[in-house]
């Protein structure tokens, strides 16, 4: 049977990969019986090689299937070194889907490599392709252990490549991160990269944001690597006004998380200046960093330059500003030292014992207690 004969076998009994199972025995017997005759195309210049791998990916999509192919993994990688591009395209979809099975799984890693050379194919819609089917195969340990040495070039590429391959670079390395310790597989000469602020991707694809987000935030959470992460607080500052809302919360986590590690807290400090900034724009958000932030004595100096307009914010219209105001207060209510710049408070935390929230009341009543008790 031709593979246009096969094609319209199928479509005759609108068969549509990846929705029903083949329940047709007999479609099912002769697309088994084809696989051998499809994949023998798969040599080097038979002029049938790039249509029997268009139909390959679609075949392996099935369930009942994909075993039938995974003997012939070894043909298919070698596809990927093809001088045609649909070639090496088809090549990489079939393995993609052959990967979903652990079954496979030894016998694909052997085509990893070829797929790492791909990075450095002078076709940019190939070096495109082969960052996306790396950041999915990497969901599968066996491969992911092939994929951990391509780290570097993938990163040269954050470094080098355009716009659209900077993007595809950062998705790959956020997907490998949500499964291995960054301090086992990210190289430190990715920390010059956080530096450059024309790299950032400000206005790029927003998902690029977000894989950025992903990837500072498993390494923020290691104190040995805080060399590689000192150089993105800005970029983290920067994102705290993106016009997303959960890109904020997880710049403002990540910045909390940064927080915790006593090495960063000068880099850390030096930025409290615009996030005092957002106070005259987005004023609940930059109390709630600063709330934060405020937990670590170090950083209490950068913070009482904006003490006034902190307690302005206790007569604020919206709740949650008052509420982070209080919290900062009773933070800083810590130090004695502190006490007569908080005097200027006393007045309106007077007014919120009365507040209709309970948890403002009971902020503001321990801030009062603990100044009565130095005889404030």
């Amino acid at each position: 049977m031709s593979l246009t004969a096969l094609g319209s076998f199928g479509m005759q009994r609108n068969i549509i990969p990846g929705e029903e199972p083949i329940e047709d025995a007999k479609l099912r017997d002769v697309i088994r019986t084809a696989i051998p005759l499809i994949v023998h195309m798969l040599e080097d210049e038979n002029p049938n090689r790039s249509d029997a791998l268009k139909i390959l990916p679609q075949i392996a999509e099935y369930e009942e299937l994909h075993n039938e192919i995974g003997p012939y993994i070894p043909q298919i990688t070698h596809v990927l070194k093809d001088g045609d591009w649909s070639c090496r395209s088809n090549s990489i979809k079939v393995l993609t889907q052959l990967a979903k099975h652990k079954e496979h799984h030894d016998t694909i890693r052997f085509g990893i490599l070829p797929i790492i050379n791909m990075l450095n194919d002078g076709d940019p819609d190939l070096r495109s392709f082969s960052l996306n089917i790396l950041s999915q195969l990497v969901q599968h340990r066996v491969l992911r252990n092939a994929i951990i040495p391509a780290v570097c070039l993938i990163t040269h590429i954050l470094e080098n490549g355009d716009s659209p391959h900077r993007l595809h670079a950062l998705k790959a390395l956020s997907q490998l991160m949500e499964h291995e310790e960054p301090r086992d597989i990210f190289p430190l000469s990715i920390s010059p990269w956080f530096g450059r602020r024309y790299l950032w991707p400000y206005n790029e694809d927003s998902s690029g944001r977000s894989s950025l987000l992903a990837i500072i935030s498993q390494i923020a959470k290691h104190a040995e690597l805080c060399d590689v992460i000192r150089p993105a607080v800005p970029l983290i500052i920067h994102i705290l006004e993106d016009e997303n809302l959960s890109r904020r919360s997880d710049a403002l986590e990540i910045l909390s998380q940064l927080a915790k590690h006593k090495k960063l807290r000068d880099t850390i400090c030096s930025a409290i200046l615009p996030i005092i900034d957002m106070l005259n724009y987005r004023r609940s958000d930059a109390l709630q960093i600063l709330s934060r932030l405020v937990k670590h004595v170090e950083l209490h100096d950068a913070i009482l330059s904006a003490i006034l307009p902190i307690i302005d914010m206790l007569k604020d219209d919206d709740s949650s500003s008052r509420l982070h105001a209080l919290k900062i207060l009773s933070q800083l209510v810590g130090q004695e030292e502190l006490h007569y710049m908080i005097h200027p408070a006393i007045p309106p935390m007077i007014y919120m014992l009365e507040d209709e929230d309970s948890s403002r009341r009971l902020f503001a009543l321990d801030i009062l207690s603990r100044l009565a008790e130095h005889g404030e």
